[in-house]
């Protein structure tokens, strides 16, 4: 039915590696031209096994990998065959806030880089029913239930023409590319991306299409303003590395860091808290190798060419919830002690070697071996049983929150399946009155 409304999709053959799709100028070739590896699987016919000097049973064979690419352009029109949805998408324009209300945020059109894009390119902006995208990706297992490995890659984009109550929907947001597994695409994400962006080179030009509100034709343009993503998606949309020694997008070649035991460790943060803020002051309670006091400033954004210098308001966004998820599973995991924990023998280790907090240093028994001592983080088993039953028989008001007691594993002491709302509740309301419970004696 979605294929005959002109929304169907699309499958491309790609490279299991990730090197190419067998697209556009690729699109007949039986071979990477990188590598010379075939495009086809190795499966048993009638014959045998499928050789790779037999070009013809190859071509009847099954393709190695396959990603799904849903058309952008029929959908964007599709949109405007709506008369209610097209007059929705001329909602950032006709409900655009006034001068004397520059301090609200409501809405993306009322950021700046929306705004600075609108001087810069005018003729795009002079019609509102041009369309306004961000992209959005991640990945993600289907099969987590049967434990296996698996990362599957959709790419998201949502029209932010439409009002605030309408664009976050999930009923707004177009499914553009589907990027199978077993594994992440890592920084060759930009291969799959090729129909997408050929798309969106078209959209800038602009595309005919028929608006049912003002019952006309008109030249459909889009454009991608922002990306949305959690940090590792940010160095593989953006190319720019943000794990090793030089992972910090502001600092690049000047990033203060050292190994941390199996880790790198990114110091003189400091130097992004207000002038008069004590920690500055604080250099034994952080990090004595790099000196005991910071009293230096913040670098400036870089603002590499002239064409970046131009249009370095339109940034690259940060999924902040997704964030939290990963801050809130590393102290979870650190107060419980699973395999999420930051606190292993080699931390204890690497804190010896950067001269701080000798208290955690690792200490010997009286027979000779090692053991950590506990930390103030540390608890029992007792006490993570009790911080495990405050969760467990939480009660909140509805809507609030998911049921955390069904993500409470008393027998292994842990938590289970949170998902990003899951993790921001404790986080932000329940995790320091836990905390107390654990620690309270019983009555």
């Amino acid at each position: 039915m979605i294929k005959e409304l002109g929304l169907g999709y699309e499958k491309i053959d790609a490279f299991p590696n990730n090197f190419m799709l067998y697209w556009g100028e690729f699109l007949e070739k039986d071979k990477c031209h990188i590598c010379g590896t075939s495009r086809w699987k190795r499966t048993k016919g009638m014959s045998g096994d499928v050789s790779d000097g037999d070009t013809n049973t190859l071509k009847r064979s099954v393709p190695a990998k396959v990603m799904r690419y849903f058309p952008l352009i029929p959908r964007l029109k599709r949109i405007y065959m709506s008369s209610e949805t097209a007059e929705e998408m001329r909602w950032h324009d006709t409900e655009r806030l006034g001068e004397h209300d520059k301090k609200i945020l409501r809405h993306p059109s009322d950021a700046l880089a929306w705004k600075e894009f609108y001087e810069r390119h005018s003729d795009f902006a002079l019609d509102p029913r041009s369309v306004r995208l961000g992209l959005a990706s991640d990945g993600f297992n289907p099969y987590r239930l049967m434990n296996t490995s698996y990362s599957t890659w959709p790419v998201m984009l949502i029209p932010f023409n439409l009002p605030p109550w309408l664009c976050i929907k999930p009923s707004s947001f177009i499914l553009s590319t589907l990027i199978p597994g077993k594994t992440s695409p890592g920084i060759d994400i930009d291969v799959y991306l090729q129909p997408l962006v050929h798309e969106l080179k078209l959209l800038w030009t602009g595309v005919e299409a028929f608006d049912a509100f003002g019952r006309e034709k008109f030249n459909l343009r889009a454009a991608l303003l922002w990306t949305i993503n959690d940090f590792p998606a940010y160095s593989m949309l953006s190319g720019l590395s943000t794990k090793g020694y030089n992972a910090c997008p502001v600092c690049i070649d000047f990033t203060p860091s050292d190994r941390f035991g199996s880790k790198i460790c990114y110091c003189m943060y400091r130097k992004w808290l207000p002038a008069d803020h004590p920690y500055r002051a604080q250099g034994s309670m952080f990090c004595e190798k790099f000196g005991t006091n910071e009293w230096g400033e913040a670098p400036s954004l870089p603002s590499g060419t002239d064409i970046l210098r131009e249009q370095e308001k339109v940034e690259h966004n940060l999924d902040v919830m997704h964030i939290e998820k990963n801050v809130s599973e590393n102290i979870l995991g650190t107060l419980l002690g699973n395999d999420k924990s930051r606190d292993s023998r080699d931390d204890r280790v690497a804190l010896k070697h950067w001269r701080i907090k000798p208290h955690l240093w690792l200490e010997t028994n009286h027979n000779g071996s090692e053991y950590m001592p506990p930390a103030s983080y540390s608890m029992s088993t007792e006490e993570k049983e009790r911080f495990l039953n405050v969760l467990q028989k939480l009660k909140v008001p509805d809507g609030y929150g998911s049921n955390l007691s069904s993500c409470v594993n008393m027998k292994q002491r842990k938590l289970i399946n949170l998902k990003s709302h899951d993790n921001h509740v404790p986080m932000q309301d329940i995790l320091r009155v836990a905390l107390r419970a654990s620690n309270a004696t019983k009555n």
